[in-house]
């Protein structure tokens, strides 16, 4: 546990700015695909696939920072994997071709990872129960910040600069984050808990989790649901601007309410986990997550035009999605005994894959229409629903360690 006061809420702010600019690399270039597919000779396609290869690279890496953090220890894996984002970041900056950005795009994602795992792995580490949860709802309504205001930030970059600047902000803030957390993060793993490198060892630790019922029900009802998440991030620019010719500015806009909904529902989090349990709040978060979502479906059908009324049928979708992150995410975690490192690792690359999957789907089935990006987006979300569903039918309350999940307090 983090016993300094300074560390307590420094280490998890200063690792939340971190977070920020990860996701900045995703979102303040999104209302740049136009001119970034003209500028490197992509497609539309080739333009949402620049977003595929950045969740591949977080997809694949996390199998490797699992294994290291807890070998290693947390703070170097982070650390190190922070130089390696920064100079990805230079390169997506000054590359010339498609192939260069991409591959840059995968290794950023792959950095990325470290942060998820390591970085979480801390978090985990630092808390108990209610007092993760709230960390971690903190965090999530600070950098969700990214999504919210990036694409708008992206807007107002494009209108005097080149999509380029974008990248040298980026490269410029990582470096002063990774500074800033040489200084203030704290190693949580204790040199006698720290694991050799052992493959049979390690096969039956990620074995553990990817075979444990209730970890995985619960891991993909989150995962579907950010699948959804995705289908709006990579296909929203396009339908704003490419088809409805609306500015990069007009666009941003649009993101941040949709985004600030959801930090709402992530501010909601502290005080309503001291009233009601895990559970109850992630089937009440996914709940209006799929009222949100089949809104949506309605606008398409029968208002095919009212962009407004759509983002507002959104709104509603990120407020859910909200109310559950914080929970799932730590539900998820207590969910296993296998080493945290291990842990935070396996529900990093689901959650990633989802993601790739949901920028694939927005890539192959997006038609320029709102009926399709809601389709896809009610489909992803009905899907975790099942899940948790599911999840409560198998798990059934009946001692003190249940209580936390279950019931209210």
């Amino acid at each position: 546990m983090i016993k300094k006061p300074t560390l307590a809420l420094i280490f998890p702010m200063v690792l939340v700015l971190y977070e920020i600019v990860n996701y900045l690399s995703n979102d303040m270039y999104l209302p740049a695909l136009p001119q970034m597919m003209r500028s490197l000779h992509l497609g539309p396609s080739g333009a949402q696939f620049t977003l595929m290869w950045w969740f591949l690279g977080l997809a694949i890496a996390p199998l490797f920072m699992g294994l290291l953090a807890d070998h290693c220890g947390r703070r170097p894996v982070l650390l190190w994997s922070g130089v390696v984002y920064i100079l990805s970041s230079f390169v997506c900056m000054i590359a010339s071709t498609g192939n260069v950005f991409m591959v840059a795009r995968f290794f950023q994602g792959a950095m990325v990872s470290a942060m998820f795992v390591a970085g979480y792995a801390a978090i985990h580490e630092s808390y108990e129960h209610k007092a993760a949860v709230k960390i971690l709802a903190l965090m999530a309504s600070i950098s969700v910040l990214a999504p919210a205001l990036g694409p708008l930030l992206g807007g107002f970059i494009l209108i005097a600069f080149s999509w380029r600047v974008i990248f040298g902000i980026i490269t410029v803030w990582a470096s002063l984050n990774v500074l800033a957390l040489y200084f203030v993060m704290p190693e949580t793993l204790k040199q006698e808990a720290r694991r050799p490198f052992n493959v049979r060892a390690v096969a039956q630790q990620y074995g553990e989790v990817i075979f444990n019922q209730h970890s995985m029900i619960l891991t993909l009802a989150m995962g579907f649901n950010m699948a959804g998440w995705l289908v709006w991030i990579t296909a929203s620019p396009l339908l704003l601007i490419e088809t409805f010719g609306h500015t990069p500015v007009f666009y941003g806009w649009c993101q941040a309410v949709v985004f600030l909904a959801n930090i709402l529902g992530n501010t909601l989090i502290k005080t309503l986990i001291e009233k009601y349990a895990l559970m109850q709040l992630i089937r009440f978060g996914v709940v209006i997550a799929c009222v949100g979502v089949f809104l949506g479906c309605l606008v398409g059908a029968f208002m095919p035009n009212a962009v407004l009324v759509f983002v507002a049928s959104v709104m509603i979708f990120a407020f859910g999605s909200g109310l559950s992150f914080a929970p799932l995410n730590r539900a998820i975690i207590e969910a296993s005994s296998a080493p945290m490192g291990c842990r935070v690792a396996v529900f990093s690359i689901f959650l990633t894959l989802f993601c790739a999957l949901g920028s694939v789907l927005s890539a192959l089935f997006y038609n320029h229409t709102i009926f399709s990006m809601a389709v896809m987006m009610a489909a992803s979300v009905s899907i975790a629903y099942i899940f948790i569903s599911l999840y409560n039918k198998l798990s059934v309350p009946g001692d003190s360690a249940d209580s936390f999940f279950f019931h209210s307090n």
